[in-house]
């Protein structure tokens, strides 16, 4: 689970925070239930499912925690001074002498339960804040990008790799040109509260691929291609299958333009159900589509608020921004006319280093 702070504001903001004196005097017992005992009042619970917490959840005694009750994969996590209960449950069996599980790749639950006081509020944010970005982040993946596949059985992912792109002194606007939305796009890869859908277009040879290998390196989610010969798989009923089966991934479909088309098919309603409405919700999923048509002709569902996050038209360099960035980069190309970055990198004569290491635009 990815640092959201909405869901943190919702908890927090959940009702009202009592003000009378907050009893302390009393020995908590180690279960939620016990707090209605002790303290005549509801304490409040939140459960966080599909966790990957990991060991990394002994890191509460980092802020006050103590341990104070292990059964099998479950583990209690009491700050006493606040009322405060965290129990962590894990399918996996738990080495306390290592402090460490078995098997870590296994998802987890993990419940915070506290006493609804003015006095716990700060500290209860503070904890929560702490969590998402201590305990739930996940490990960067070495490999975390597939390509679409069909079998005998149905569709599949087939893990796949990709020459990463390098931009010297990550000047975007060198490359892309002035004014060009870096930050814009790279939200919508790291930030789960974006809306579920954008699309990047441009004549080919204009950088739309090489930029998306650097998007897809900041990308904790499974990222998954669709390449143009694997278009019609969209329109098929298994899609949403096997879509659902990768749920809370980032879908990249390239040279989308028959999807996208005004002209709707089923590979249209199934990208239009995916980035609304209760598929949406379901799928939790995130698409990137790139087309070389211009945007006016695609379906203007796919613009309306609440599915389009962003759409950026990448074009070519004004001479005086090839010029510039072919002396940045070392490249010896005469430019007289508006280019294209393939145009500057693939006709240089001379290798240059700390630019596009590939000359040639795609992924494969």
């Amino acid at each position: 689970m990815k640092y959201n702070k909405k869901i943190i504001d919702d908890i927090i903001n959940d009702g009202v925070w009592l003000e009378e004196d907050m009893v302390l005097d009393v020995r908590l017992g180690f279960h939620p239930d016990d707090f209605e005992k002790y303290f005549k009042t509801p304490f409040r619970s939140y459960d966080f499912d599909d966790v990957n917490f990991d060991n990394k959840i002994f890191k509460l005694s980092e802020i006050g925690f103590i341990l104070v009750k292990s059964i099998n994969g479950q583990l209690t996590f009491v700050d006493d001074d606040s009322k405060i209960v965290i129990v962590a449950s894990s399918p996996t069996k738990l080495d306390l002498e290592l402090f460490k599980f078995s098997d870590i790749h296994h998802t987890k639950n993990v419940e915070i339960s506290f006493y609804h006081h003015e006095k716990n509020k700060k500290r209860v944010e503070d904890i929560l804040h702490f969590l998402f970005k201590e305990i739930f982040k996940k490990p960067k993946k070495e490999n975390n990008f597939y390509m679409i596949a069909q079998g005998p059985e149905g569709l599949y992912n087939q893990r796949a790799t990709f020459k990463p792109t390098t931009i010297k002194n990550n000047d975007f606007e060198k490359y892309y040109g002035k004014g060009f939305p870096h930050e814009k796009m790279l939200e919508f890869v790291i930030d789960d509260d974006t809306d579920n859908l954008m699309i990047i277009h441009g004549p080919p040879g204009t950088g739309k691929s090489e930029y998306l290998k650097h998007l897809f390196e900041k990308c904790e989610k499974d990222i998954i291609y669709v390449p143009p010969s694997m278009l019609a798989m969209i329109s098929t009923p298994g899609f949403i299958t096997y879509m659902i089966e990768n749920k809370n991934s980032l879908i990249v479909i390239e040279d989308a333009e028959e999807i996208l088309s005004e002209n709707r098919n089923a590979a249209t309603q199934n990208l239009l159900g995916m980035c609304s409405g209760l598929l949406k919700d379901v799928l939790e999923i995130k698409c990137i589509c790139t087309i070389n048509c211009d945007i006016g002709k695609i379906d203007p569902a796919l613009l309306r608020k609440g599915r389009l996050h962003f759409e950026h038209l990448f074009r070519k360099l004004t001479i005086e921004e090839g010029r510039e960035l072919a002396k940045f980069v070392g490249v010896d190309v005469d430019i007289n006319e508006d280019i294209t970055l393939s145009e500057i990198f693939n006709n240089a004569p001379t290798s240059v280093k700390d630019s596009f290491e590939t000359r040639k635009i795609g992924f494969f």
